[in-house]
């Protein structure tokens, strides 16, 4: 929720239109209209451009959410099979990966090998 702030000429003169302020959500409603008004600022090449660059990193993003995927499976085989605790090293070899290599995808993909496996080993405590 924001608060109405002491001047809203800016707001005004920015968007022209009825302002409330202190409202559950923040919204902009555009008239339905406005859908069908071509961008004068349009840039097809630019519009290309993105899109593409768009893909590779959906691309991208799906194969590290991939890599976890896959150490969380590893790790769960190798800990049903071994007595030890399952080590990165253990699941970077299973993968065909380097220890550093597989380190370095998990962390692209924002989590670590131990923050991983500390979080199965609490799920499992659940159980």
């Amino acid at each position: 929720m924001r608060d109405r702030p002491k001047s809203v000429a800016l707001h005004r003169s920015l968007l022209s239109a009825s302002l409330q302020f202190s409202a559950e959500r923040n919204e902009i409603v555009f008239p339905r209209r406005s859908l069908d008004l071509l961008n004068p600022m349009a840039d097809a090449h630019l519009f290309r451009a993105l899109c593409d660059l768009n893909v590779r990193l959906m691309h991208e993003r799906r194969r590290q959410d991939d890599i976890v995927l896959k150490v969380r499976e590893e790790i769960m085989v190798i800990g049903q099979q071994e007595e030890r605790p399952v080590t990165l090293e253990m699941v970077a070899r299973r993968l065909g990966l380097s220890a550093r290599g597989l380190q370095r995808r998990l962390l692209a993909g924002g989590i670590s090998f131990n923050d991983l496996a500390d979080g199965l080993r609490r799920d499992a405590a659940k159980r």
